[in-house]
This record gives C-alpha cells, structure tokens and sequence, in this order.
C-alpha cells in the first residue's frame, strides 16, 4: 500500500506527464495535418486532452493526435474536412 507521499508524488508526476502530452501537441497548431490513412487533411487549430488523450481540432472534428499520419507547413488549400 502506497503511503500519502507516494500517492502525492504519483499524482503530481502523472499531471508532469499530461502537461508534457499536451504541450507536445501544441506544436501541431498551424500546421497541415493529415489522417484517415491520408484520405482526410485540414489546418490544426486547437489541441486538448481528455481522458489521458491528446485531441487536435481539424475543421469540425477532434482527432486523436495518435492518428495523424503526417504534418506539414500550411497553405491556403489544404483543407478537405468540413
């Protein structure tokens, strides 16, 4: 059985590691993305976490950021996600 330091530490080291996801993800903001074995693409321009997930807003979807399969400078035209 974990004592009350143990338990705080193993909190606090578990927060360290959703923070470090997130801001991981942070640096697709902007970019072009793609996914969905290529067949969909779109600017990311919001990146969140739930449930230990790291979610990317493309157009109106969230993408779980372990499905995209490629990211690349932005233009204008790459979108093809409502």
């Amino acid at each position: 059985m974990l004592n009350s330091g143990q338990q705080q530490f193993n909190a606090q080291f578990s927060e360290l590691l959703d923070l470090q996801l997130l801001n991981s993800g942070t640096s697709l903001l902007g970019k072009s993305v793609s996914f969905g074995n290529g067949t969909q693409s779109g600017i990311a321009t919001k990146v969140q976490q739930n449930a230990g997930q790291v979610l990317v807003r493309v157009g109106d979807l969230l993408v779980p950021a372990a499905n995209i399969e490629s990211v690349s400078e932005s233009s204008t035209d790459d979108s093809n996600v409502p």
